[in-house]
């Protein structure tokens, strides 16, 4: 989802500078600031840092739509799929290590892991 947002980012800058709502160099720092921000949470998901950047990659998307109101919309959607993704990951890892865990109390208590 977060390289998604990269292009999203990439394609408001050529937004921005097609309708000349800005300059091209304030488009394309604007743009490229919020993908490589996108990218660089996307690099780090497996860390507390990606969920982090992850939020305030959201919270740039939403902050574009003060330059664009179109934004506002795409930034409430991704913000949504941000938060679902991050609740059901959560979910997913917990669940997984509380198997993790029922596995191996039943190899232990069947003697077979020694």
């Amino acid at each position: 989802m977060l390289l998604l947002e990269a292009f999203v980012a990439l394609f408001f800058a050529l937004v921005l500078y097609g309708l000349r709502i800005t300059d091209g160099q304030t488009a394309a720092l604007i743009g490229g600031g919020v993908g490589a921000l996108a990218l660089a949470s996307a690099g780090l998901m497996r860390t507390r840092v990606g969920l982090v950047l992850g939020t305030v990659t959201q919270v740039a998307l939403l902050a574009a739509g003060i330059l664009l109101p179109d934004m506002i919309l795409l930034g409430i959607i991704f913000a949504i799929l941000w938060g679902v993704s991050v609740y059901l990951g959560t979910k997913i890892d917990r669940e997984r290590g509380e198997r993790y865990e029922a596995e191996l109390a039943h190899f232990r208590a069947s003697g077979s892991l020694e």
